[in-house]
């Protein structure tokens, strides 16, 4: 049963297993050299377009609202993202209160 479900899931989804070599983005262009000459790192963003994706100062320090950092402060353990733009569905903190934030 189990390898009819990862036959299924591979055939209609896509999906590799998370040991599988993982494709190589296109030859970098001048402004993804430009991104990791000033220590970011290119990443595709929503719609498909590169985005140079920055590591923040405060990475990592404690927070109680994202005016604290220089990204968004996490709710999970009150820290600063560790880089800008941070992807995904995160809960943020916000003076007390938590906010579900997602970013592509």
């Amino acid at each position: 049963m189990r390898w009819i479900i990862i036959a299924a899931c591979a055939v209609l989804l896509g999906c590799q297993p998370e040991d599988a070599p993982q494709p190589d983005l296109p030859a970098l262009g001048q402004q993804d050299q430009t991104c990791q000459s000033q220590g970011g790192q290119p990443v595709v963003g929503g719609f498909g377009q590169f985005v140079c994706q920055m590591p923040t100062p405060d990475a990592g320090a404690d927070c109680t609202s994202s005016a604290d950092c220089t990204g968004h402060c996490l709710a999970d353990g009150q820290v600063c993202t560790p880089s800008m733009p941070y992807f995904g569905c995160y809960d943020t903190y916000e003076n007390g209160q938590i906010a579900t934030l997602c970013v592509d």
